[in-house]
């Protein structure tokens, strides 16, 4: 117990002693009428003090119960890992085939600045390689869960492509359009040789109706663009037919992960949100000149003052009860003296007998 302790017990003791007999010798002393008024205004002002100097304590167990709050809730419903079921890939396979529009892509930067033969059509394809495959990234390893992903964004870009080059190629008499009607029909169980058959018949239509009905200048111009557009179309569909024809399955767990991958990235930033905001209120939080007055006060002289007010508070309740302690302590003499004259005229009637006898 340490010196500040030891002294404020004495106080209390002291004024306590002290008020407590003025109380039972003074009871209607005009101070007794003014304990109600001291007291509860130094009451009111003690609280407005302790609430004062533990704001940073307040704001504290707000965030801790706040972050208690979410752990239970995260520990009734936990985010537990969802089984995946995702057909085997392999990151070099779809690398090799990623590779094959690569070159698309280099075959388009080496015909940058060539006009003739068929740059200009290559440069097509490199625009729309470039456009749709941006963002695919081939994997290192074969993690199914990363190859599965790359998978996704391989096909999507796949599909981007072709739809890119049915909107801006020229001269291309539909053949990308009729492309993507063939990749749905592999989607719903077709054979491929018979989509490949159907595919270059049609585009051998197309292209045949159109040299039908144009001059040999314009065939020699047309030409390269035909030729082109229906390999590239045909090539297409043997690059993307196994993206039409997988199973859906891949692209379902993919969700149910990304799905609980969410939830679990959503708990890790809230744990670090709390720890963040935990941290700031204990090192950035400096009281202010106000507050550490307050502190001064409330740490080192409102007990004393407090005490005060109670001494008070315990002498006007001494003075309320002076009277009944005084009329206790009378009818404790009165049965006191009652009982001794009881007893001496016991005395006296027994030696009066002796005597007689």
């Amino acid at each position: 117990m340490s010196t500040d302790d030891r002294l404020l017990i004495i106080f209390a003791a002291i004024f306590f002693l002290a008020f407590g007999l003025v109380g039972l010798s003074l009871p209607k002393l005009r101070l007794w009428r003014w304990a109600d008024v001291i007291y509860y205004p130094l009451g009111a002002t003690g609280a407005i003090l302790l609430f004062f100097s533990n704001d940073m304590n307040r704001t504290l167990i707000q965030i801790e119960a706040k972050q208690a709050e979410a752990e239970r809730a995260w520990r009734t419903m936990p985010n537990l890992h969802p089984e995946l079921h995702l057909s085997p890939g392999s990151a070099g396979l779809l690398a090799a085939r990623y590779e094959w529009f690569e070159s698309l892509r280099d075959l388009a930067d080496t015909c940058a600045t060539v006009i003739e033969g068929d740059c200009p059509i290559y440069r097509e394809y490199g625009k729309a390689v470039r456009a749709a495959f941006g963002s695919v990234v081939v994997p290192k390893t074969d993690d199914p869960v990363a190859v599965a992903r790359a998978e996704e964004q391989f096909c999507n870009a796949g599909l981007a492509y072709v739809t890119r080059l049915d909107a801006d190629t020229s001269i291309s008499l539909n053949a990308f359009h009729m492309l993507k009607d063939s990749l749905a029909a592999l989607s719903r169980g077709a054979m491929i040789d018979q989509v490949k058959t159907g595919l270059e018949r049609d585009i051998t239509v197309q292209q045949m109706q159109l040299r039908g009905i144009i001059d040999a200048k314009e065939k020699a111009f047309t030409e390269p663009y035909l030729r082109l557009h229906r390999q590239h179309a045909l090539d297409l569909l043997g690059q993307l037919s196994w993206c039409a024809t997988r199973e859906d399955k891949n692209a379902e767990s993919l969700k149910t992960f990304d799905a609980w991958q969410a939830e679990e990235d959503n708990r890790a930033r809230s744990r670090q949100q709390f720890e963040r905001d935990l941290k700031a209120v204990r090192e950035s939080n400096k009281p202010s000149a106000l507050q550490q007055t307050i502190h001064m006060i409330q740490q080192q002289w409102w007990p004393y003052i407090l005490i005060l007010a109670l001494s008070i508070k315990f002498g006007k309740a001494s003075a309320g009860v002076a009277e009944d302690i005084s009329n206790g302590w009378r009818r404790l003499g009165s049965r006191i003296s009652g009982a001794f004259d009881t007893f001496g005229n016991s005395v006296t009637s027994t030696c009066v007998v002796t005597e007689s006898d």
